[in-house]
């Protein structure tokens, strides 16, 4: 069996310094989002979400009437699906993030954030993790 050395014609780029950029990744330039959080809060938004629309459809189904003059009236309809739909997003969108956000990886090459405060704004743009 014939020994390939690194700097043989099949690795050209071995033998003028060339090194992989990941080996190159430290902590301090490495990202600071943890995608397994992200799709975990995606997934429960999507979650909360689809349950209460199924909770929205019920309860807009229970206070219809296919009898005349029972009921509620269509404005009073149209206002409350439109306010149960924001809240319904805006309550998922809530607990996605902070799902997401709560199983994140914490940041341990960075400072507390109240160390590089000047004022009443943080450092801006903020250091990566």
């Amino acid at each position: 069996m014939a020994h390939i050395s690194a700097a043989s014609d099949e690795y050209p780029e071995a033998d003028r310094g060339f090194t992989d950029l990941r080996s190159k990744r430290s902590g301090a330039l490495g990202s600071a989002v943890s995608w397994g959080a992200v799709a975990a809060g995606a997934v429960a938004a999507a979650s909360l979400s689809l349950i209460l629309l199924i909770l929205g459809v019920g309860l807009g189904l229970s206070s219809v009437s296919p009898w005349a003059r029972d009921g509620i009236n269509a404005a009073t309809f149209g206002v409350s699906t439109i306010l149960w739909l924001s809240f319904t997003q805006l309550t998922a969108s809530a607990m996605g993030g902070y799902l997401a956000g709560r199983l994140r990886t914490r940041c341990t090459s960075v400072t507390r954030p109240t160390a590089s405060w000047h004022g009443p704004w943080p450092r801006w743009p903020p250091r990566p993790c």
